[in-house]
């Protein structure tokens, strides 16, 4: 059965610590002070349990301005996904089976924005000797003036071993999977997306805005 919703709904899944703009609701694995819901993402359906202990607990307003309580998502339920720097973080064993439910989760014409590195660039990269640590490890716009001023140092080191192995800046922040164009490509047409990338002029992302076609 259907329920009529108060509101859009616009998910943010691995949150973890981001702060964005607008009105979404963090999901993480994570106990985390700004996460809405605990939800573990390679277990589908996803169960969504509200984290009444964050710091920042928006759980009841959350309910109320919705119009009902979150936990296993109905098919055809949100507006927005956000997977920004997620899907690497889950094995490769398990991509079919959560961009699967994220199309399920969706409704028609709902949007999934993702976001992964581009280990194809990366890769790229190391063949053509585009690696050192002259260029910023954080800064993209250091990458970018060297691109312009024609240099041919453009990755630095730390950030292409990072494509591959994650940051490991806590037990969750590993690489359990990586992504080219065509690969992450190849995943979003098997789940039924369509979709067009967004160009990352310094070659460190793959960005995608995906559709779950109109019925």
């Amino acid at each position: 059965m259907s329920i009529k919703l108060n509101k859009r709904i616009c998910l943010n899944l691995g949150s973890h610590n981001k702060k964005l703009k607008g009105d979404y609701i963090n999901v993480d694995a994570l106990e985390l002070d700004n996460v809405d819901y605990i939800c573990n993402l390679i277990e589908t359906p996803w169960n969504l349990v509200p984290n009444f202990g964050g710091r920042n607990n928006r759980v009841n307003e959350i309910e109320k301005e919705i119009g009902c309580p979150l936990a296993i998502l109905e098919d055809n339920f949100a507006d927005e996904i956000l997977m920004i720097e997620v899907l690497e973080h889950i094995s490769w064993r398990k991509t079919y089976a959560v961009l699967n439910e994220c199309y399920r989760v969706l409704k028609p014409g709902g949007k999934l924005h993702i976001q992964v590195p581009d280990c194809g660039a990366m890769m790229m990269a190391w063949n053509d000797d585009l690696i050192s640590d002259e260029v910023s490890h954080k800064d993209p716009n250091d990458t970018l003036r060297r691109m312009n001023e024609g240099k041919s140092w453009l990755i630095n080191p730390d950030r292409w071993i990072m494509a591959f192995c994650g940051a490991q800046k806590h037990p969750f922040d590993s690489h359990l999977n990586i992504f080219t164009k065509e690969n992450l490509e190849f995943h979003l047409s098997a789940a039924g997306f369509l979709f067009k990338q967004i160009e990352d002029p310094v070659m460190w992302k793959l960005k995608y805005n995906c559709f779950k076609p109109e019925k």
